[in-house]
């Protein structure tokens, strides 16, 4: 199982010493959900960097502790003592595993058990409110680091969950295969391999961005819209400031609630690929999802459809019947297993297509499109 250190508050300073600073922090280590905690003991070190610095370059480093989880914690309390030089701030706190490393990595093949935790910047000279969220940083091969800002509230939608590392981890393995190795291809990895024209993409679902934003720092010349109900938009401005776009790519986002249809701007849109992360949980918005797919690979009929889930209810059963219904059929099914310690543990990744793309193709009958004004708006 995946685990995430989180601050249960923004860190707080003081001054102890006129030349001491002392960061509070508490944490805790939790499932994606939130809902279990580490069950056993782990070693983990807080660094404080100065904002910028790499973590592994042991020269910039303001302070380090080394702490330890004990077996039953709900939480756990420390402190840590910087100088107060103005020239260490601003500063980020950054709570890890005990081994040494700027970012955690993401592969297919050996997902991370523990992810590491950045705060927002502190600096004690200017004494600024702090907001409530956190940053995670992820090595996605070729020497990209994709930083990601999650919300510490309540609202699970703006978190990161299981499944979409598992995907972001998985677009990796395929985009660094070469394509001699094997004479047949998934048509996933065809389309993802294939350079001759940009790759057109939209994310249902967004949240913070982090599937849609990892595949758009891996992929040259991919053209991505985010898209996501209005309270994600926050979040998800914040990411696309911090990402990079691979060589030739573009991001955008935008609001599409899946209850009113396909918003105009995107109905005269053709896309490629047709992203949905951690999105099958609840079985009461699944009709609007699938009615959401169908519309879109109405007028991209040649678009395979990538989900990827964590199933956690029976109930999530009902949107492979919502998609045979509605005439789309699996061609390729992967798992990604979460952890060397519980096989049970994986994330499923499924790839779609529709079964008669021929009777598709101008079926402008089949989409719904509402011109509401605030879904109508792209921002870059």
């Amino acid at each position: 199982m995946v685990y995430y250190i989180r601050f249960l508050k923004p860190p707080k300073y003081r001054f102890t010493r006129q030349d001491v600073c002392t960061i509070e922090a508490v944490i805790a280590i939790t499932s994606d959900l939130g809902d279990d905690f580490l069950p056993g003991e782990a070693r983990l070190e807080a660094s404080v960097v100065p904002v910028g610095a790499r973590r592994d370059a042991s020269a910039s480093l303001v302070a380090r502790k080394h702490l330890l989880w004990k077996e039953g914690s709900r939480a756990f309390a420390f402190e840590i003592n910087v100088p107060s030089e103005e020239r260490f701030w601003p500063a980020a706190l950054c709570v890890s595993s005990n081994d040494w490393k700027d970012a955690d990595h993401l592969d297919a093949f050996q997902m991370p058990e523990l992810i590491s935790a950045w705060s927002e910047p502190l600096n004690p000279r200017k004494d600024e409110p702090m907001v409530k969220r956190v940053q995670r940083r992820f090595s996605i091969g070729s020497g990209f680091v994709l930083n990601i800002w999650e919300e510490t509230g309540e609202s699970i939608a703006r978190h990161l969950w299981d499944a979409g590392l598992a995907l972001v981890a998985h677009l990796r393995q395929i985009l660094e295969e070469k394509m001699e190795r094997d004479a047949v291809k998934s048509k996933l990895s065809c389309l993802l391999h294939q350079e001759t024209e940009p790759l057109n993409v939209i994310e249902l679902g967004s949240g913070c961005g982090l599937v849609g934003l990892g595949l758009a720092s891996m992929k040259q010349r991919c053209n991505l819209l985010l898209t996501d109900l209005p309270e994600a938009m926050e979040i998800l401005d914040l990411n696309l400031k911090e990402v990079l776009p691979g060589r030739y790519s573009k991001f955008r986002k935008a609001v599409l609630d899946w209850d009113e249809g396909l918003p105009a701007f995107v109905v005269n849109e053709r896309y490629d690929l047709i992203v949905v992360s951690d999105c099958t949980y609840n079985s009461d918005s699944l009709p609007s999802l699938v009615a959401v797919l169908f519309a879109l690979i109405s007028q991209s009929p040649d678009a395979i459809i990538v989900v990827s889930m964590k199933v956690r209810h029976p109930s999530e059963a009902v949107f492979f019947d919502l998609m045979s219904d509605a005439g789309m059929e699996i061609i390729k099914h992967d798992r990604v297993l979460l952890s060397r310690n519980y096989a049970e543990d994986f994330a499923e990744i499924y790839s779609f297509c529709h079964a008669r793309p021929d009777l598709l193709s101008g079926s402008k009958q089949l989409l719904h499109c509402h011109d509401h004004s605030n879904a109508g708006q792209i921002n870059a």
